[in-house]
């Protein structure tokens, strides 16, 4: 069955559109790569805090100006705080990007700008801490006042990167010991209220591995707009 000309080119524009959006989004971001993460997540409280230490390189032939952080859709959301910066507590400039050759499915880019241009070969320490509320979901929704509370956390066990990450660890802090389920990917190992997911070696760019806990937690829970 043959399409109308108009129908075909109309079709034909928007596969254009995609393949170079992609292309554009492929060909800015190859250059930069994360050398090692590690990665804390503190469910200590009602509030999901993460602290990302990452050293980049820029493997590139030209200057590199910003970082870019993805998060995912179903997390952005509950994002309440969003900084980065040095391990001395200069924070950089960060901004969100909209629409365009930076988009992709299922994911929302920030942009950190780098105190200078990160020159082909140079590397750089950043940290990048983030906090969600309301990811923490009461489960079972309803006890008994004299009973403990559970909890259930969804996440990446993967820190998700538009880089390659040559290595990554992440350690979780629970609210307790109490644990009554968590994700595995080899290696993975649980010392009393603390998880260790890594450490993971050449993680593609865009990796993700899902990562859902159920633990105790009798932080008493509230809605949570902005941390800062």
């Amino acid at each position: 069955v043959s399409l109308p000309l108009q129908y075909t080119m109309r079709l034909s524009l928007v596969a254009l559109v995609a393949f170079i959006c992609v292309l554009g989004f492929a060909s800015a971001q190859s250059s930069l790569e994360n050398v090692k993460v590690e990665r804390s997540i503190s469910l200590t409280s009602n509030i999901a805090r993460h602290f990302i230490d990452v050293e980049v390189t820029n493997t590139g032939s030209r200057d590199e100006t910003e970082y870019l952080i993805a998060i995912p859709t179903a997390k952005a959301s509950s994002l309440a705080y969003l900084a980065v910066g040095d391990k001395d507590g200069n924070q950089w400039e960060v901004s969100r990007q909209e629409n365009g050759v930076l988009s992709r499915p299922g994911v929302v880019f920030y942009a950190a700008k780098f105190p200078t241009p990160l020159a082909s070969r140079a590397s750089i320490n950043l940290r990048i801490v983030e906090a969600y509320g309301g990811a923490m979901r009461p489960f079972p929704a309803e006890i008994e006042q004299t009973a403990s509370q559970l909890v259930k956390y969804d996440d990446d066990i993967y820190f998700v990167s538009p880089y390659v990450s040559r290595e990554q660890r992440t350690t979780v802090r629970l609210a307790s010991a109490t644990v009554k389920h968590f994700s595995e990917l080899r290696p993975t190992t649980r010392r009393n209220d603390e998880i260790i997911y890594g450490k993971y070696l050449n993680v593609e760019a865009f990796a993700d591995e899902p990562m859902n806990l159920h633990f105790e937690n009798n932080t008493p829970f509230a809605t949570l707009t902005d941390v800062r």
